[in-house]
């Protein structure tokens, strides 16, 4: 009767016999009925839809290797049946019949003795266990060492589940980070391609005559890893990461190796300034501190405003352009009445409804951009489409990444913490998770336009923004946390960053000309000249450029001072809100103790 029962059950096959076990187990767990029954029902249809699948590579693959093997006269005598071979006979063997609970009750036990973390519910893969069993009987004869064998086999197998979870959340961890990634690339492209070319036709409609073209960082990082600096950029970059975390002088642990290009295009300018190699690698040196710190001094931004526990963001133009935006806001702060209007993201949605949520924003904001370029009806509300999928999509990529990012950080930080003493870490990333933010992308579409105008009437600019415009949300981005989202703060601030940008990379274009000539991007003797700005509009390499080779002393002056105070206003902000989390915990104690 029992074997009639288990081969009965057994004949099923798992896209029955699953779902039966996953439904009991789910009402044990007391979950609802309908609720169970919908698991079930669901774990059937996926095994269902697995066998069509494997049914279609089996039909497919399977004459084609037949093929070959007949093509290529292979002459193996045995043939592999494969598990749809292997299993029935498994099942069919005397050491079946008991090698279900023998493998449910070892799991009972090490759960009970905490020897696992695994509740196998896949009766069907028992199978393998049985297998393993059914041979030690044949090999030996005795029935007890084939259960023994089921036994051994069983322990492995849940123990395996124990140690290949981890393995498995840091393999799902990485696929989520790797898929938001290319999801950003992709959302970041339809932008380019989009707004690219409509700023284009709006520069050539306006007749702007600007002779030298921004490259932007898709020009500028190729260009700047071409650099004989860059050979030695990298292991320098972590060396000064490693040397701050040991002196305790940062807490950003840096994994985004990729940005250290910012830190390279410094050291790189600084070579081609003074031909000196060991200046350009103290370039590199240099720039990586101040970048550690300023993950430092914004960690209280991209945790509260941007929800980014254990995230840091030290790189690239958001991190370096955020103490511009620290000072205006000091400064608005002072003025009586304008530090008073607060013009926001949310203030839009409850004022105009529907037409204040991001995707009618980035539509309107297309529709803006088509006429400003010239488009016709038909490109305009293709624009306006494609610039509210970008408002709509941008948050949305950005969630596998965090969905990777947020067990990684965790388990970083407490390791980290474990080794070094209770020391908090901030892991340090790409700039690109604060694209994500609906204010962030509103404040980029209207900056396309906006940094153009600014380029247009800045006095002494030679450069016309392009490679960088679809990208301007990362100049802007800390400025979004730093104004707390405010769009007026983010505008004056935002204007500013643009200007003084704009300012330097042109000052900068003969160093970036000859980086791009180093490169073989362009040749020698060309009537070509090449601006980037971004990294090559950063206060930080035109201060260290003009330190050992001054060329501009009245705009070194006043970038540098400027850049300076702008340095140490941000560092007293940041003290302040760490003697805020003192005394914030230091209540939360107090009120433990009561």
């Amino acid at each position: 009767m029992f074997t009639e029962i288990m081969q009965y059950i057994l004949d099923l096959g798992p896209s029955v016999m699953l779902p039966i076990v996953i439904i009991l187990f789910s009402l044990v767990l007391r979950m609802k009925v309908g609720d169970a029954l919908k698991a079930g029902i669901h774990i059937g249809i996926g095994f269902v839809g697995i066998g069509l699948v494997v049914g279609l590579l089996t039909s497919s693959v399977g004459p084609a290797a037949q093929a070959m093997a007949e093509r290529f006269d292979i002459s193996l005598n045995v043939v592999d049946v494969g598990w749809p071979g292997a299993a029935p006979m498994t099942w069919a063997s005397q050491i079946a019949l008991v090698a279900i609970p023998i493998a449910i009750a070892v799991n009972i036990v090490m759960l009970l003795a905490k020897l696992t973390r695994v509740v196998n519910v896949d009766i069907w893969n028992i199978w393998h266990m049985t297998f393993s069993g059914a041979l030690v009987y044949i090999a030996t004869g005795s029935y007890w060492l084939g259960i023994a064998g089921v036994i051994v086999h069983a322990i492995i197998a849940y123990k395996l589940g124990d140690w290949f979870s981890k393995v498995g959340d840091a393999l799902k961890a990485g696929i989520h980070i790797g898929i938001g990634f290319v999801g950003i690339g992709l959302v970041v492209g339809l932008l380019t391609s989009s707004v690219g070319p409509a700023a284009q036709a709006m520069a050539e409609r306006f007749d702007i005559s600007l002779n030298v073209v921004d490259v932007g960082w898709p020009g500028a990082a190729p260009m700047t890893w071409a650099s004989q600096i860059a050979l030695v950029a990298i292991p320098i970059a972590i060396a000064v990461n490693i040397v701050m975390l040991l002196a305790k002088l940062t807490r950003v642990v840096n994994v985004d190796i990729w940005n250290i290009w910012h830190m390279t295009f410094s050291g790189a300018l600084v070579y081609i300034a003074t031909g000196s190699y060991w200046l350009g690698i103290a370039g590199v040196i240099v720039h990586a501190i101040i970048a550690y710190k300023l993950g430092d001094w914004f960690s209280k931004d991209t945790k509260e405003f941007f929800e980014l526990e254990g995230i840091a963001v030290p790189h690239g133009t958001s991190a370096y352009c955020g103490p511009i935006a620290v000072f205006v806001d000091a400064v608005i702060e002072k003025i009586p009445g304008i530090n008073k209007i607060n013009f926001n993201a949310v203030d839009m949605q409850k004022r105009f409804g529907a037409f204040g949520e991001p995707v009618t924003v980035g539509l309107f904001m297309g529709i803006m951009l088509g006429l400003l370029a010239g488009y016709g009806v038909k490109e305009t509300l293709q624009l306006a489409i494609q610039t509210a999928a970008v408002m709509l999509l941008m948050p949305r990529v950005i969630k596998p990444i965090m969905d990777g990012l947020t067990p990684i950080s965790k388990q970083a930080r407490k390791h980290l913490q474990s080794k070094f003493g209770g020391q908090d870490f901030l892991i340090g990333l790409d700039p690109a998770l604060l694209l994500g933010h609906s204010t962030v992308v509103s404040a980029s579409l209207i900056f396309i336009p906006l940094s153009i105008f600014i380029a247009i009437i800045l006095p002494g600019n030679e450069v016309l923004p392009f490679g960088d415009l679809a990208t301007i949300g990362f100049f802007i981005a800390m400025s979004v946390a730093i104004h707390q989202g405010n769009l007026f703060r983010i505008i004056i601030s935002g204007s500013i960053i643009i200007a003084i940008t704009l300012w330097i990379a042109t000052q900068m274009v003969p160093l970036t000309t000859q980086l791009a000539i180093n490169a073989g991007t362009i040749t020698d003797g060309s009537s070509i000249s090449v601006g980037a700005m971004d990294q090559g509009g950063s206060p930080i390499t035109y201060i260290m450029v003009q330190l050992v080779k001054l060329k501009q002393p009245i705009g070194f002056a006043f970038i540098g001072l400027f850049y300076l105070f702008c340095l140490f206003l941000t560092w007293k902000r940041a003290k302040r809100y760490e003697l805020f989390l003192k005394e914030q915990q230091i209540a939360q104690s107090d009120e433990i103790k009561k």
